[in-house]
Formats: structure tokens, sequence, C-alpha cells
């Protein structure tokens, strides 16, 4: 393992959690988004993808490592339970409308209540990752300390 095929790996990751969660944002403010663009199972967006791959090979490289992955797969999995409550409300089925089961598309308008409890949901899930982000970094500080890289 390479040290700067790694962190850039690590980087990587991190935009692509970012941009996820940019695109979270998005849907809370209007944007049309196809149900699957934003994924909810915490293996399926690339974020995920680095972490149950890549990242856990890092591990290995330092014991420290360990307890912030392990921290950051809670948060990232925090994450994703935040999104799947607004992804319920934004993408319910609506069980008398046929074609809007079969274009599952966003619903057209919200009531009052389901924004506001949207919002809390998008709070929860901005607040989550911020300390995702924080322990990112952490784990590069390690990762850029250790010894057992090969530079």
């Amino acid at each position: 393992m390479i040290k700067a095929d790694t962190m850039s790996q690590l980087n990587q990751a991190k935009a692509a959690h970012l941009q996820w969660v940019q695109r979270a944002y998005m849907l809370m403010f209007g944007f049309e988004f196809e149900k699957d663009s934003i994924p909810i199972d915490s293996t399926q967006c690339i974020f995920g993808k680095w972490l149950y791959n890549e990242c856990q090979e890092l591990c290995l490289i330092s014991d420290s490592a360990k307890d912030i992955v392990a921290d950051i797969e809670r948060l990232h999995l925090q994450l994703h339970n935040s999104y799947f409550e607004i992804y319920k409300i934004y993408f319910e089925e609506d069980k008398k409308r046929f074609f809007k089961k079969l274009f599952k598309k966003k619903k057209k308008s919200l009531n009052e209540d389901e924004v506001k409890i949207a919002n809390e949901h998008y709070r929860n899930l901005e607040n989550t990752s911020e300390y995702l982000v924080i322990k990112l970094s952490y784990l590069q500080k390690k990762l850029h300390n250790a010894r057992r890289f090969h530079k």
C-alpha cells in the first residue's frame, strides 16, 4: 500500500461524501432527483464502498486507525439513517395514486409538518457529517504519521 495512493483515495472518498450530503441538501430545497441518485444503503454510496473496502486495509497500518475507522463507520450509518427518514418523506409512495408509484418521483408538495420533520433530520445529517469529516481528518493525520507505509 502506497501512502500517496491511500491519501488520494481518502480525499476522493471525503469529496464523494460531501457531494452526497450536498445532494441531500438540494433535495430538501426543491431540486428533483431520481430515487436512486442519493443511495440510502450505506454500502452503495461511493464513500461507503471506500469505507468497506480500501479503508479496512488502513486498520492494518495503524492500531489507532481501527478506533477512528469504527467511529467513521458509526457516523456513516447515522448519516444514512437520517437520510432514510428524509427519503421516506420525499419519496413516500402514495398507495392511492397508481401513476405516482409508477414514476416514483419526488412529491410535488409537502405539508408543513413534513417539511419541519425533514429539516430536523437534515440538521442531524449535517451535524453527523461534520463529525465524520473531523474523524476523516484525524485518520489522515494518523496515516500521514504512520511508519508502516510504503512511500
